[in-house]
């Protein structure tokens, strides 16, 4: 096992597949399996890969790579990279004199998602890989393949409680089958680095070691011989590679949106990171309100459709990319949610985000001045060269600062988000540090900053301390559920232990119980799918909604519609079974809407905006 910290943009991917080319060449693996938080992110490394991952194998082999997540169907750098049986060998061998080179992935192994682990290269969630420890059909598969593989984890910080007990749960069976891990973190804290190494080792059948080194960049070490070897390494960071950032807060919607607007007024391009979708859309309608062009304001969320989620995340890792130029990105602003903070090769002149934990707020900056550009924002020629867009500045959006706050401190200004960030008590100790600190140099502030907030002496004052032991509570709750729902490697397989399941339903993490909704559009008398110009069309014209807003389908007064309905889920591949059709009707301007009901079996109004996503209201 090796565990990487360092800051974002450091180069930790390139330094893990560096390692993983070393294991795969002394026969320690024959693959790789790339793990990200988001289907967003694993499309974001899909794409890095397609262009290099070659390099791992000999020259003449034919590996292949595969995305590994539920909508891998939609993208089409995958969907075109698939080579059928009939196709012939000759067609996968790579020509050295051809400059560009295309993904390749047998089309047996792309034809189902229970066989991605048996790829050379797999990238995808890392829900994909927690369903190898979880009970569930063709869960030994699954497991099989990925015993074979060097597993790498990005963002390992990122996971609640549920879903880290089961991280801890794969480290084990992994290390304990064979298996070599990478982890990737630029904010991990202390007590998290030890319990993931911990629960190696529980894999080799090692006692636990106590890690001790608190520099950083750090690389830890677990060797695979017996008794394992434990060498954490304080690196180096170059001078060109240090981060400082000022901190400066706001207390009022109304200040950011007055900056942002000055700001892209100047020609600046700008990020608003809110903590919830309807945060974030209340932010898109100020600003529109007060005169920014809706040709230079984006809105992203995951409350789109597939179709027109993929088309804005395009758009914004285009327009926002390391080499965009000043004229792509001019006077542009972003309002997103927290789809921006983590893997994403992004790079903002200016960047606003709403209060949040330590580790979130850095993995925001990341994406604030990340590469180097000149005065006006093009790209810098010369490596050599400082960035000339001036001093890094993040504007945080938070309550005002108290010694003493009450327990509705964070509440009172972001009553939605409260639920998302449950422990006050860290988002108070968040505020102190950068209001006592100004800002932070990185990597000399990192671990201070990450330890102030998570470490044993974070203490939360006395006004939050009810919220933050309920916090707590649910976060044990969290593990327990976890470890109760997980296979156990010291058991083997027990049939009558646990009631095995689809593995469509073995469950990652938990949450808000969620719906699959697809939107039909009907008018002129007939019935089409939302995005009817993509493939597949009913797909792609998905999205998930918690259920507690949408539980079922309005039934249809029109009996034409009627009819309409029932044709179009007959024409479906899966007959409509694991989804809701809403049907919209034209509205205002882009704005559809249409009914369905709640939990509650009360009728509730559904609007639909390609520029704002969905929105669900009681009537």
């Amino acid at each position: 096992m090796f565990v990487l910290e360092d800051l974002t943009g450091s180069g930790k991917t390139e330094a893990a597949l560096t390692v993983a080319a070393r294991l795969m060449a002394v026969g320690a693996a024959n693959g790789v399996y790339v793990a990200l938080p988001t289907m967003a992110t694993a499309n974001g490394m899909y794409s890095r890969l397609q262009e290099a991952y070659r390099r791992l194998f000999t020259k003449g082999s034919t590996p292949s790579l595969v995305l590994a997540h539920g909508q891998r169907a939609h993208h089409p750098g995958f969907t075109d990279s698939i080579v059928g049986a009939a196709e012939p060998e000759e067609s996968w061998h790579h020509d050295p004199a051809v400059e560009t080179i295309s993904s390749q992935c047998a089309a047996w192994i792309a034809d189902s998602r229970k066989k991605t682990m048996l790829a050379h290269i797999g990238v995808g969630t890392v829900d994909q890989a927690l369903r190898t420890i979880l009970p569930a059909s063709h869960q030994s598969l699954g497991l099989f393949g990925l015993s074979q593989k060097v597993l790498i984890v990005d963002e390992v910080h990122a996971y609640d409680p549920y879903t880290t007990g089961l991280l801890e749960a794969l480290l084990t069976f992994h290390a304990g089958l064979g298996g070599s891990t990478i982890l990737l973190s630029a904010t991990l804290p202390q007590f998290l680095r030890q319990s993931l190494v911990t629960a190696h080792c529980k894999g080799l059948g090692e006692e636990r070691p106590t890690l001790t080194q608190s520099g950083y960049p750090l690389v830890t070490h677990v060797g695979g011989a017996s008794p394992a070897s434990v060498v954490e390494t304080t690196l180096e960071t170059p001078p060109s590679h240090t981060q400082q950032v000022g901190v400066a807060f706001v207390h009022t919607k109304v200040e950011v949106v007055e900056y942002l607007a000055k700001q892209a007024g100047e020609g600046r391009c700008a990020c608003w990171i809110r903590n919830t979708v309807v945060d974030a859309c209340d932010g898109y309608d100020l600003l529109r309100a007060l005169g920014v062009p809706g040709n230079r304001l984006t809105l992203f969320h995951a409350r789109f459709t597939q179709g027109d989620r993929a088309r804005i995340e395009s758009e914004v890792l285009s327009r926002f990319c390391a080499t965009s130029t000043a004229n792509e990105r001019s006077g542009h602003i972003v309002v997103a949610t927290q789809v921006v903070e983590q893997s994403l090769d992004l790079d903002f002149d200016v960047m606003v985000t709403d209060l949040a934990p330590i580790e979130l707020l850095i993995q925001r900056a990341g994406r604030l001045r990340r590469h180097r550009r000149d005065a006006k924002g093009n790209p810098q020629d010369d490596s050599s060269q400082t960035d000339q867009r001036g001093e890094r500045q993040l504007l945080i959006h938070a309550p005002v600062f108290v010694d003493e706050p009450t327990g509705e401190w964070y509440q009172s200004v972001f009553p939605r988000a409260s639920h998302v960030y449950p422990s006050h008590g860290q988002l108070w100790q968040t505020a102190k540090l950068l209001t006592d600190r100004g800002g932070w140099r990185l990597p000399a502030d990192a671990r201070a900053l990450i330890e102030g907030v998570y470490g044993t002496e974070a203490i939360s004052p006395t006004g939050l301390e009810r919220r933050d032991q309920s916090a707590e509570t649910q976060a044990k709750k969290y593990r327990t559920v976890a470890s109760q729902n997980q296979l156990r490697f010291e058991h083997g397989y027990r049939r009558d232990e646990t009631l095995w399941q689809d593995d469509q339903l073995a469950v990652t993490r938990l949450g808000i119980r969620q719906t699959t909704v697809r939107l039909a559009r009907w008018e002129n008398s007939a019935l089409r799918p939302w995005c009817g110009d993509l493939e597949p069309p009913w797909e792609m014209s998905q999205l998930s909604v918690a259920r507690y807003r949408i539980a079922e389908e309005a039934e249809p007064t029109d009996e034409a519609l009627k009819q309409a309905v029932s044709a179009a889920k007959a024409a479906m591949p899966d007959r409509c079974k694991w989804a809701m059709l809403v049907v919209l009707h034209p509205g205002e301007g882009d704005r559809w809407a249409g009914e369905a009901l709640n939990d509650k079996g009360e009728p509730v109004s559904v609007t639909y905006d390609p520029r704002t996503g969905l929105e669900v209201n009681k009537f």
